[in-house]
């Protein structure tokens, strides 16, 4: 139930931005495969590392979700800055995606303890964030 909730509202809240070319065969697989490759550096270090440090400290190991979700909307916001993005409203959806994929994602693993979950659900958000751009067009 959660990865189904964490992947129907992401989807929905990132397909509002719009994009020059909806990804078609191979270049779906590719972007899709991109979000489960995402998950590695998300759910596998950073909340691993942020859980660990909770429960080192005496702290609710569930803290470490939405310190993750915050922490990689922080790093949208840096890399904006890098290549001088302007901050707009398409990133401010980019970045209220993220947040809300990230908890639903958190959560989906720290339930499960399997990081094939998140991963799995980052890929079916990409799949569904690119059918719901096709039906809106």
């Amino acid at each position: 139930m959660i990865l189904a909730v964490t992947v129907l509202l992401s989807a929905i809240v990132i397909s509002i931005n719009q994009v020059a070319e909806i990804p078609r065969g191979k270049e779906l697989l590719l972007y899709a495969l991109d979000g489960v490759c995402m998950e590695i550096p998300q759910r596998m270090m950073m909340q691993t590392f942020s859980g660990v440090l909770f429960m080192h400290w005496g702290l609710d190991l569930y803290l470490s979700i939405p310190v993750t979700a915050f922490a990689w909307c922080i790093s949208i916001c840096i890399q904006c800055l890098i290549c001088k993005l302007k901050f707009d409203r398409k990133i401010a959806i980019e970045i209220a995606a993220s947040f809300l994929f990230s908890m639903g994602a958190g959560l989906l693993l720290l339930k499960s303890g399997f990081i094939g979950l998140p991963m799995a659900g980052h890929f079916l958000e990409r799949i569904l964030s690119t059918i719901i751009r096709k039906i809106r067009r």
